[in-house]
């Protein structure tokens, strides 16, 4: 980063789009991380892998492999982090790629899972992300919105039907991120860790089949089945982000997504056959 562009930096906040990409259309993604309670469970907690998943992404779009095309992508890119328990915070603002920081404090386990809260905030950062994308001082293109989501439990601030649900699905449906007006909604793309797969005595659903019937069945991916690990889901979102904004308007976001979780699988090398 230049003297110049630094100073601006620190003066506009690490959102603002220098002129030098203010002709490239922008890509606001949203990251929400659930650190409820459960994140911190014995053996092996989640929490542990969240915190290294997260270093490990800013690490990758900070510095990309040279000349890939996540390279070539990557000062389309506009992100935000929340994370979330009983109540939302943003942990990193909007930041273009190039101003995201090395890494954040890292997140411990705090208490239940308010994920409706959390998309509520998500959605608020959208669409200030878009006024500020469309202020007669920016004129900013931009491209659809997207917000990925990972947890390890079903919510318990919202069930399908009641009225946080229902604005929510509506919201969700309504907002225009894109500059083709037959488009118009946010997408998102939830990633199940296995305790967010299980039913426990007080559920009717576990949060696999919740977050399903909130955005879609094909909007949600479950850990150690689909993904090995939170290590492989950073490296297939990156993968996503790639295909999503290369090409615009022809591949959703649980295409690219399934497209990258598919060919990761045909890379992998066949099991051994063991000759006893």
């Amino acid at each position: 980063m230049s003297i110049a562009t630094q100073m601006i930096t620190d003066l506009a906040g690490p959102g603002f789009v220098p002129p030098a990409l203010a002709a490239r259309k922008r890509y606001p993604f949203v990251f929400v991380i659930d650190v409820s309670g459960s994140t911190g469970s014995m053996p092996d907690p989640d929490i542990h892998h969240i915190n290294k998943a997260i270093a490990q992404l800013l690490q990758t779009l900070r510095q990309p492999t040279p000349s890939s095309e996540l390279q070539k992508q990557k000062d389309s890119l506009d992100i935000c982090i929340i994370a979330y328990s009983a109540t939302p915070r943003v942990i990193q603002p909007w930041s273009i790629v190039d101003n995201l920081p090395t890494a954040l404090k890292p997140l411990t386990p705090e208490s239940s899972t308010g994920t409706g809260a959390a998309i509520e905030l998500a959605l608020q950062q959208i669409s200030e992300r878009l006024r500020f994308y469309k202020d007669p001082a920016n004129q900013l293109g931009s491209g659809m919105p997207h917000i990925i989501h990972l947890t390890d439990g079903a919510m318990t601030d919202m069930q399908p039907g009641d009225p946080r649900w229902d604005s929510i699905k509506q919201r969700l449906d309504n907002i225009n991120g894109m500059s083709n007006p037959e488009k118009k909604s946010t997408a998102m793309l939830h990633f199940v860790s296995p305790k967010g797969c299980v039913t426990n005595s007080n559920q009717h659903v576990n949060g696999q089949q919740l977050l399903a019937a909130l955005t879609g069945a094909d909007t949600v991916f479950e850990m150690g089945r689909e993904i090995a690990s939170f290590e492989q889901l950073v490296l297939l979102i990156t993968v996503a982000i790639t295909s999503i904004t290369r090409d615009f308007g022809s591949v959703s976001a649980p295409e690219a997504m399934r497209t990258a979780i598919d060919s990761a699988a045909s890379a992998m090398p066949p099991p051994t056959t063991q000759v006893y």
